[in-house]
């Protein structure tokens, strides 16, 4: 089902590079699912407000990114993320809740402007930025 949903053909069609990233990503979810209430345990005994564990992947080259995150005091929040892989770094940002839909937060990070090899993500030295947030 994950090869019609990813590739939208059956698994024994697709081509060894598919099949091979079809694997990886079944393997990321379920140690999504074994890792969840591990992390959530980690998470309480630290007294973290805030803890994240995510694999990334970056051109085939396998690394991961842990966050952890605490309040300050009310709509202030601190950020550390911790970037393995190829391109590791640092990053803290700092972040404050204007209102229910703006926030304004400030970047720092060691990274020397890599761009990620995504085009939704760039890391900068430092930064400010005025964030609209809503869902929906």
């Amino acid at each position: 089902m994950l090869s019609l949903i990813v590739f939208n053909a059956p698994a024994n069609s697709l081509t060894a590079p598919q099949q091979q990233e079809l694997a990886v990503r079944a393997g990321t979810i379920a140690a999504g699912f074994l890792a969840t209430p591990l992390v959530a345990a980690v998470e309480r005994s630290l007294g973290l407000d805030l803890l994240e564990i995510e694999p990334t992947s970056e051109s085939g080259a396998a690394g991961a990114r842990v966050t952890i995150a605490e309040q300050l005091a009310p709509g202030l929040v601190a950020r550390f993320s911790r970037q393995f892989g190829r391109d590791e770094f640092d990053e803290a940002a700092v972040e404050y809740y204007l209102s229910r839909l703006f926030r304004i937060r400030a970047t720092f990070s060691d990274a020397a402007s890599l761009s990620l090899r995504s085009p939704f993500r760039r890391v900068e030295r430092a930064g400010i930025d005025l964030l609209l947030f809503f869902s929906f």
